[in-house]
């Protein structure tokens, strides 16, 4: 099954539920210039925690303090960046 993959420009909504512990993070790209809601990750707050240190570990280690040799671009189909290499393609 293939992954759909979106290059996203920001966060929309961050919506946490106290009651069960779930966090709704909405994500957004640009279409025709506007800002659209486009995935919506469901995550248990402990995960997303879990996640977010692994995530941060992991640029803090490829990119350095600076965060320099961040790829940029934008453009092409709505939701996609073409000038990013497909890090999942073997």
């Amino acid at each position: 099954m293939s992954v759909p993959r979106y290059f996203v420009e920001g966060i929309s909504k961050v919506d946490p539920d106290k009651s069960n512990g779930i966090v709704k993070i909405t994500f957004h790209i640009k279409e025709n210039g506007k800002p659209q809601d486009a995935v919506q990750l469901i995550v248990p707050v402990d995960n997303l925690n879990q996640s977010f240190q692994t995530v941060g570990e992991t640029m803090q280690k490829t990119f350095g303090q600076g965060g320099g040799g961040r790829p940029g671009g934008g453009g092409g189909r709505p939701g996609m960046n073409p000038n990013l290499k497909d890090l999942t393609e073997k």
